[in-house]
Order: structure tokens, then sequence, then C-alpha cells
């Protein structure tokens, strides 16, 4: 099978983790109680990909108990598990998923992030391996949290011992699932379990050494989607393909007037950055057993269409859970009672439908 490429079945497994992850991200910046009739109200949506069958059983999980409304700070994790009365031909998919949300992307923000872009030594890897420390400090703060019944996280999957784990994320968290996947690895005493991550839209985690050893241990069940017009998996491993490749579009065509900022000026400062590491400390793209490329859309700019939408704009666009669901050919999460990014419609499947524009699978 050639690197991208899917095997039969795994986008509908790919559709239901996903929207497990995209569900972590309803009612964000709300105390715990809100956030859990959230969780609860939308887990029970027979419509979703998920099917109504999962049932929350640990969490919600918060690293702040009561964190700003732009959720600039900290990240948020639930369990899941199937009813028992549905996992019939099921359970070797996964019986109990973790789900985590993170903050949610900026791309002006997060670009040149220290906290993001800077690599730091991996304390249970390789000599020499190297990861975001953004994402290792993510780590730390889901192996923190506690649920006030049922104690901490680890403890609590480590005791669900008749059932094969999933951990999911999308954007950053997504990293952080790859390296909670490595984390239950190295606990789980059975190698006969079935451990895997599912990590949509997420930036690079580490450096060479570290990719390599993923790619080693946990590779065949990492995986890693991509959806090719989003930013965020070019970030910071391979920066110079947004130009190059036009992602989402054209810079030098629609940065002029819809960016606050030259967003060539902010790539050329976060390559700077980059390259000021030692390269053994620089971020490398991840090898490709465990990629699964999607089939994008390119939405037009203001001045190739009337329809057309801004720069930054089609960076959020093509990074919302909502974009991945639809390209997944799965039901897109709603939530009609309240405001704000969670259960906004994608703007894919109107630009698909209606313009003559590319919709392609562009090679990484």
């Amino acid at each position: 099978m050639a690197a991208g490429q899917w095997k039969p079945g795994e986008k509908a497994r790919a559709a239901e983790v996903l929207t497990l992850a995209g569900i972590a991200s309803v009612r964000p910046g709300e105390p715990r109680d809100f956030v859990r009739e959230g969780v609860d109200e939308q887990l029970g949506r027979k419509a979703y990909a998920t099917g109504g069958v999962w049932q929350r059983v640990w969490g919600p999980g918060l690293s702040r108990e009561n964190p700003p409304p732009d959720n600039a700070a900290g990240i948020m994790a639930y369990a899941a598990r199937r009813r028992p009365e549905d996992d019939e031909g099921t359970d070797a998919e996964g019986g109990l998923a973790v789900a985590l949300r993170s903050p949610r992307w900026s791309l002006l923000a997060h670009l040149t992030d220290r906290e993001w872009i800077e690599t730091v030594p991996y304390p249970h890897g390789p000599a020499g391996a190297r990861v975001s420390r953004g994402a290792l400090q993510g780590l730390h703060q889901l192996l923190a949290m506690r649920d006030p019944r049922r104690g901490a996280l680890m403890e609590f999957v480590e005791r669900q011992s008749d059932v094969p784990w999933v951990a999911t994320g999308h954007g950053l968290s997504g990293a952080v699932a790859i390296l909670l996947h490595l984390e239950w690895a190295r606990h789980e005493g059975d190698p006969e379990r079935e451990i895997t991550s599912w990590a949509f839209g997420a930036p690079s985690i580490g450096n060479q050494v570290f990719e390599d050893w993923v790619e080693e241990t946990i590779g065949a069940a990492s995986y890693r989607v991509v959806n090719p017009y989003d930013t965020v998996p070019y970030v910071w491993a391979r920066l110079d393909d947004l130009v190059r490749k036009g992602i989402p579009n054209d810079l030098a065509a629609g940065a002029g007037d819809a960016a606050p900022l030259d967003m060539r000026a902010v790539l050329g400062e976060a390559e700077d950055r980059l390259r000021a590491l030692p390269p053994s400390e620089r971020f490398a793209s991840p090898r490709r057993v465990g990629e699964r490329i999607l089939r994008g859309v390119q939405i037009p700019l203001p001045g190739q269409s009337s329809e057309g939408q801004p720069w930054l704009a089609q960076v959020d666009e093509q990074h919302a859970p909502n974009g991945y669901l639809w390209l997944l050919e799965a039901p897109e999460l709603v939530d009609e009672d309240r405001e704000g990014p969670f259960g906004e419609r994608s703007l894919l499947p109107h630009f698909a439908a209606t313009l003559p524009i590319r919709v392609q699978r562009q090679e990484r």
C-alpha cells in the first residue's frame, strides 16, 4: 500500500474517534459540571459517527478548573467506553477511548510560541530523543488530572484490563495523544493488548531520533490524519511547504488584505528560530506508515471568487474538526444552543459542490 492510502474500514474508524475528540471541545471555558453535561449530551447523539453507543466513564478532567473563556491555557480529557451491549463485533476496534482537547489552534500565536517551537529531551525514549516542550507539558497536565470519584486517568485506564485502548486528539491535542500512547505502551504489561492513537491535523512532535523511535515502536498503531490544505500538519518541520504548495492557498495573493500581519514575515521569524536550533534539536517530519491523507478541497480567495474566503479564515476552516469529519464523509458536530466555534458547520461542502475548483489528494 502506498504511503498515505487508506485501508478498508479505516475511514469509518477515523470518523468515530475524531467525533470523540471533537466532542471534547464542547463548552470550552465553562466549569466542569457544564462540560460534563455537554459531553454526555453529545455522546448520546445517534446521528453521529459514534452512533450514541459510547458512554463517559471518566472525567472530564481539566488542567484548570475554570479556564479563561478563550481556553488559552490548559487541556481537557474524558474517557468513554462502548456500552457492553454494543460491543459485539467491534471490541477489537477499541473499547475504551481517551479523547483530548487542547487550546484552540492559532497560527499567528502558536507559530512562533517558544513553548511549542522548542524541543526538550523526552525522558522515556532513546538517547537524543526530543519533543515539543508544549506537547510534553500537555502530557504532564493530562497525567496529573483526577476524576473526583475514579481517580487519576492512568490508574483508571489500567484497571480496564478487558478492553483495548485508543487515544484521540485534534490539532495540538493530537500530538499529546501520541505521547499518551507511548506512555500507555511503556506501562502496559500485556503485550497482546491493543493500543492505538489517532492524531488529526497535528503539528510536528519531535526530532528525527524521536520520530524514528516512534516509527519502530508504535508506528503501525499510531495514525496521523492530514487534510492537505490544513496548515497545522506542516508546522514546524515543513514550514516552507506553506508557501511552496500554497497551503491553504497562495500566500502572496491572499495575505495582503486578509491577514492582520504579513504572514510571510511571521513564517520567516519561525523559520529563523528553527534554524537557530542545533540540527539535533530540530523537528523532523513523521514517517509514513501511520499517515493517512484525505482528499482536500481548496477554498478560493476573495479575489478569485465572489464567495471566496480570506487567507486566515481559510486557515481556521481547513483545520476545523467539522471540516475533517466532512472529508471523512461523516456527520458533523452540532450544538444549536451554544455560541462559539464548536458545532459550526464546515464550508467545505459548499465550495466542493458549487465552485469549479480543485478537489484533490495532494501528495506531501
